[in-house]
């Protein structure tokens, strides 16, 4: 199954498992908050949340949106997803 999309029942209600989890309610909030500020100013931050760092090209910091332990936070994503493996390096 492809995990495209997988992010729709925590921002809008309808088909689809809704959170059910405390820690799933808690980052349907989140991200909610982060679509919502970032509509309204073109910056998804705001009060209470984690930062979300902007978008840097070669690499850096983005924001792993997540559920219970280690929740919403900042990740190296060649890192985490071991990009140089796959790149040959």
């Amino acid at each position: 199954m492809s995990s495209h999309g997988t992010d729709v029942p925590y921002l809008l209600d309808g088909p689809g498992t809704p959170p059910t989890t405390p820690a799933d309610q808690e980052l349907s909030r989140d991200m909610i908050a982060y679509w919502t500020r970032f509509a309204a100013t073109g910056d998804p931050n705001g009060p209470g949340l984690p930062r979300w760092p902007a978008y840097r090209s070669g690499g850096g910091a983005t924001l792993s949106l997540a559920s219970g332990p280690g929740g919403i936070r900042p990740v190296d994503l060649a890192t985490e997803h071991d990009c140089a493996f796959w790149n040959g390096n």
